[in-house]
């Protein structure tokens, strides 16, 4: 997983579990600007935000010169930048959660008891955005596979 710069990191207990963010279906991907500077070439654009506990999105800032994620994309693409930022500072999320377990749970993932103590909580996430032509675009979190 990529973990951004000075990333807080938390080791978790037997009886704890931690869900990752998962964006809602109703997110819509960047709209393919028309910029004839791309060409018919791949135009990368990656940004990093802030899911909030309540699923909202904050603090959408451009992230290069990562893994999978050359410098220059978004500096040298302009309009490609400024779409992804708007899109997906539209975007939701169901929240991040760590759950805790009761003492005796027989479950295997503290999130899956039904007596967990489940506690939303914000993280930064970082997104990789493929453009390839008119009309296309992808999505995809940076650092899972």
């Amino acid at each position: 997983m990529l973990l951004p710069e000075g990333a807080q990191t938390v080791e978790l207990e037997a009886r704890q579990g931690f869900l990752l963010p998962e964006p809602l279906p109703t997110n819509r991907l960047p709209a393919h600007p028309l910029d004839p500077a791309a060409g018919h070439s791949e135009v990368v654009v990656c940004v990093t935000f802030t899911v909030d506990a309540e699923g909202r999105i904050e603090g959408v800032e451009p992230l290069e010169s990562v893994s999978d994620c050359p410098g220059g994309g978004a500096a040298a693409y302009p309009a490609f930048l400024e779409t992804t930022l708007q899109a997906v500072a539209g975007w939701q999320f169901f929240a991040a959660a760590l759950c805790e377990a009761p003492l005796q749970s027989g479950h295997e993932h503290a999130c899956d008891d039904p007596g967990a103590r489940v506690e939303p909580v914000a993280v930064r996430l970082a997104w990789r955005f493929a453009f390839t032509g008119p009309g296309e675009a992808s999505a995809s979190a940076l650092g899972r596979r």
